[in-house]
């Protein structure tokens, strides 16, 4: 059991549960590809086949090493197949970073997303949410996805720092800052904008240690004025700024989840120097996720915060999302190192 103190909210992540064997997918064995997801684009041309056997042991390994390592954790359910075609739903729903955006007081943002393949995964998540009993709000105008943003809590205040891309447009980020800033003035968000690609958490992490705040970013990837803006911002925050590389975007690299002292990532950075760095302050452990990059996320995109304001009860919310009739008759929430 994860220790409580009296009035302190309830922090976990959630992640799905590997896709079953039995589920076709990938279409003839190679990725759909989504629009500005270079990864599928990549699968697509090389005419990768996927290892589904192989996806499900890195997803399982993934769940096991997050629970080994005390993370409050929230495994939801793979919905039925039937599902997927009723509700025109993709692969892509196992990247639950995506369809929400959650502030400190728990209350979660739906957002619209910007891939036509994907908007209806925040109907889904929203059955997620209400299980848990998680208030949500949906995106009144514009598009974002939770890929797009990162945030850290440093010096009292939590730091959202989200990009503009193929997948986020400057309305939705307007909508975003509204939504984060409605009610806390400890919240700070920093916008910036990405020359292409997918999302933000593909080339720009952060690590948050005793000592502070670093950033690691692939700097190519912003456009000249938000290059400037970054720098300020590590210098405002006396934090180290690493340059990583296209290699290191590539890889997904970056797109790694911390939580407290740990950080759980799918590979390592080209340069020596910024691999020290990223271990230092912290217990770092690497994962295979190859077959998930294919699809264009890693632990990052797999997982997402949650906030409650009691301990989850998985009993009642497994009973709420088999009364949904989205879920297979057995299908349960399992909660790992619950409060």
């Amino acid at each position: 059991m994860t220790s409580l103190m009296e009035g302190e909210k309830c922090d976990y992540l959630m992640i799905m549960e590997s896709p079953p064997a039995e589920v076709g997918y990938w279409p003839n064995g190679i990725p759909e590809a989504a629009p500005g997801n270079g990864h599928m684009q990549e699968a697509q041309e090389k005419k990768w086949l996927g290892d589904v056997t192989r996806l499900r042991q890195e997803h399982q390994a993934l769940i096991a090493r997050l629970a080994r390592s005390g993370v409050p954790l929230i495994v939801v359910p793979y919905p039925k197949e039937d599902v997927f075609k009723e509700n025109g739903l993709t692969q892509d729903i196992e990247f639950l970073r995506d369809p929400s955006l959650t502030r400190p007081d728990g209350t979660m943002l739906l957002l619209n997303m910007g891939a036509p393949t994907r908007r209806n995964e925040p109907e889904l998540n929203k059955v997620f949410f209400d299980a848990l009993g998680v208030p949500t709000q949906t995106m009144p105008k514009g598009y974002h996805e939770g890929g797009n943003t990162r945030f850290f809590k440093l010096d009292g205040k939590t730091w959202y720092i989200s990009g503009t891309s193929t997948r986020s447009d400057a309305e939705g980020l307007q909508v975003v800052t509204e939504f984060l800033t409605e009610k806390d003035p400890t919240i700070r968000h920093e916008c910036f904008d990405l020359v292409d690609g997918l999302h933000l958490d593909c080339v720009f992490t952060h690590l948050v240690t005793q000592d502070g705040v670093k950033f690691f970013a692939w700097m190519d990837a912003f456009t000249a004025p938000s290059r400037r803006k970054m720098e300020k911002l590590a210098k405002d925050l006396s934090a180290p700024l690493y340059p990583i590389t296209k290699a290191d975007a590539d890889a997904l690299t970056p797109n790694q989840v911390q939580w407290g002292d740990e950080v759980f990532a799918s590979g390592k950075y080209t340069s020596k120097q910024v691999q020290q760095e990223a271990e230092t302050g912290v217990t770092r452990h690497t994962l295979d996720l190859s077959q998930n990059r294919f699809l264009g996320g890693a632990a990052h995109c797999l997982t997402r915060e949650v906030t409650t304001q009691a301990p989850i009860d998985p009993k009642r919310a497994t009973a709420h999302l088999q009364n949904s009739g989205l879920f297979q008759y057995d299908a349960r929430l399992r909660v790992f190192n619950n409060y």
